[in-house]
């Protein structure tokens, strides 16, 4: 699997935190904020080679999730290779020019 963030800004940044495991075919992903934390698990086992269609036409989730955020981007498998992006929250940047996270698809280790 490869992966990487994609950065989403938050203009009321009140402490919101995605947190992401990442397995040869899951996604685990946390929120967390001041009221508690919820954690699902995105299973990409059987999505079979092509693009993962994220939002329906009128916009709105197409995968199902219990979170209050929509943390999946975007999903590809191309000859069994799965690569998934995700949002990472963060706080306004206000002139910063580098992000405190890569933005380069990370390759996940076997090991």
């Amino acid at each position: 699997m490869k992966y990487k963030y994609i950065p989403k800004p938050q203009p009321h940044y009140k402490g919101e935190e995605l947190t992401y495991e990442f397995t040869k075919d899951t996604v685990e992903v946390t929120y967390k904020d001041e009221g508690g934390k919820i954690t699902d698990t995105f299973d990409f086992t059987d999505l079979e080679d092509g693009i993962l269609e994220i939002y329906d036409e009128n916009g709105d989730s197409a995968i199902d999730t219990d979170l209050p955020i929509q943390p999946i981007c975007y999903a590809e498998k191309n000859d069994g290779e799965l690569l998934v992006a995700v949002i990472k929250l963060h706080e306004k940047m206000r002139g910063k020019t580098e992000y405190p996270f890569t933005l380069d698809w990370q390759v996940l280790s076997d090991g």
